[in-house]
């Protein structure tokens, strides 16, 4: 196995105690990572991605990553929040997008929509409400 899957050796033997010791679903399960918490909830993700989604302020082209971090400051409780934290999480949010999109149309790329002005990662998020 771990020729194929390329684990360490130490990482299988671990898997494999654990098999023994706590049953098959607990070894297929996942346990928590260690690591801070996230700094946004799934509903302040989901605020971040809609005001990505508008039209960026006055006498701006559209939205970077640090506007979008001033304005997700004004509209929650963060005293402040990094542009860094902003990218990843709007990574992480069109990688699920995406997906659950491409299994919804049959493998069509939902990134191939475009249309935000904040990137084509957002734009298909109002399309996930209903089911097919």
């Amino acid at each position: 196995m771990n020729v194929r899957y390329r684990v360490t050796l130490s990482h299988e033997e671990r898997e494999q105690l654990r098999f023994v010791e706590e049953g098959l679903e607990e070894a297929l399960s996942e346990e928590p990572r260690p690591g801070a918490e996230r700094k946004l909830s799934t509903g302040e993700e989901a605020l971040l991605v809609a005001t990505a989604c508008t039209k960026p302020p006055a006498g701006q082209a559209r939205w970077t990553l640090e506007l979008l971090a001033g304005e997700i400051v004004r509209l929650t409780r963060h005293e402040s929040i990094s542009s860094e934290t902003i990218r990843r999480r709007l990574a992480e949010n069109a990688r699920q997008v995406a997906s659950a999109l491409a299994k919804r149309l049959g493998g069509v790329s939902a990134l191939n929509s475009g249309g935000c002005p904040a990137g084509k990662w957002a734009r298909p998020l109002g399309v996930l409400g209903s089911p097919r």
